[in-house]
């Protein structure tokens, strides 16, 4: 690093949308209780003791939102008719008002991000 260059430092925004990409990486897709269940984990699955209180829901909702606009996360809604989860247009929702009804899953460019995360220890 030369003399007068700040280092890059993640912050609490960036760490909290790959903590999410870290925990959608165990299922194809997750709704946000269970996300934000899985984040609130004390447990090796979680990442509530790199955070300073426990997750709410509003913070991972806008996160997620940040992630699904940047392309790293697509959103998912149950399709009665076939039995599974399909693809959403993210223009034509809206993640804080849908998002009890989407599911959440990575994206090929969101398990790219991910693969070069460096995560806390």
């Amino acid at each position: 690093m030369m003399a007068g260059e700040a280092k890059s430092r993640p912050t609490s925004r960036d760490q909290l949308r790959m903590f999410i990409l870290d925990v959608l990486q165990h299922d194809v897709a997750e709704n946000i209780d269970s996300i934000l269940r899985l984040l609130n984990n004390t447990g090796c699955i979680g990442w509530r003791q790199f955070w300073s209180h426990d997750f709410t829901k509003r913070e991972v909702v806008e996160a997620i939102d940040s992630l699904v606009r940047d392309g790293l996360v697509l959103p998912l809604k149950e399709d009665a008719r076939v039995g599974e989860l399909v693809p959403e247009n993210p223009s034509e929702i809206s993640i804080q008002h849908d998002a009890r009804a989407l599911w959440f899953g990575r994206t090929q460019q969101g398990i790219e991000e991910w693969n070069k995360w460096a995560p806390p220890t």
